[in-house]
């Protein structure tokens, strides 16, 4: 099994774009930060109707947000939580273990999706929920997994290393194609060409390939005109 070292651990599995990336790098610190992830885990002991959001890059600190405030709400009783999605994705092994916590969870979460959801937070956080919801203007982008890492002419020079790093990708998409298979009942050929075909979705063409359930209308209430009378 090919082990990556800490060098180039944090490039390796990581399906966002490279604008996403930089910007995670760059506020890495405060996404970590302690009191940030206690101050949302906190306010989910008081929540009638709790809610977890995952927004922005999909890595260990959203992973570790998810166990901690899943453990909240278990001793609570496992209420059914909701579970608000705006992700281009990140890190494919923390989406991994977010899809585990989520689908393992006793009260079950509802996934509801808005503005735009990519890779893994499709893939993998979407699909870890029972319930998976999306607002009318979403766009989904699913593709195969991918790699922001640091190649070098030692690594380009050893065809060894070279076929156990594919092998490593391969792997993974495996486990992703057999995870959308399930949850939406489509054949593995049909699933492998959705994610070659790398094409921009919207939420209806989602509902109908079946990675959502339902579509959530965003019909804009107008109340009627009322004639001023005249005195």
């Amino acid at each position: 099994m090919y082990n990556t070292n800490n060098e180039y651990d944090e490039f390796l599995f990581c399906d966002a774009p490279l604008p996403s990336l930089v910007k995670y790098f760059q506020n890495k610190n405060e996404m970590f930060s302690d009191s940030l992830e206690k101050a949302i885990n906190v306010k989910l002991l008081d929540d009638a109707e709790p809610e977890i959001n995952l927004f922005g890059f999909v890595d260990e600190a959203m992973a570790s947000n998810v166990r901690e405030s899943l453990k909240l709400l278990k001793m609570k009783g496992s209420p059914p939580v909701r579970v608000n999605i705006t992700s281009d994705g990140g890190f494919i092994r923390a989406g991994m273990g977010i899809h585990d916590q989520l689908l393992l969870y006793p009260g079950g979460a509802h996934g509801v999706v808005c503005e735009y959801v990519s890779s893994a937070a499709i893939q993998l956080l979407l699909q870890g929920c029972i319930g998976r919801s999306a607002t009318a203007n979403t766009e989904f982008f699913c593709h195969y997994s991918q790699g922001m890492m640091r190649v070098n002419a030692r690594i380009l020079r050893k065809d060894k290393q070279r076929l156990l790093m594919i092998k490593e990708f391969e792997k993974i998409n495996d486990k992703m194609v057999k995870i959308l298979m399930d949850r939406t009942m489509r054949s593995e050929e049909e699933i492998r060409r959705m994610l070659t075909r790398e094409r921009i979705m919207s939420a209806e063409e989602a509902f109908e390939f079946g990675l959502i359930d339902q579509i959530i209308p965003l019909t804009m209430i107008r109340k009627p005109r009322t004639q001023k009378v005249l005195q």
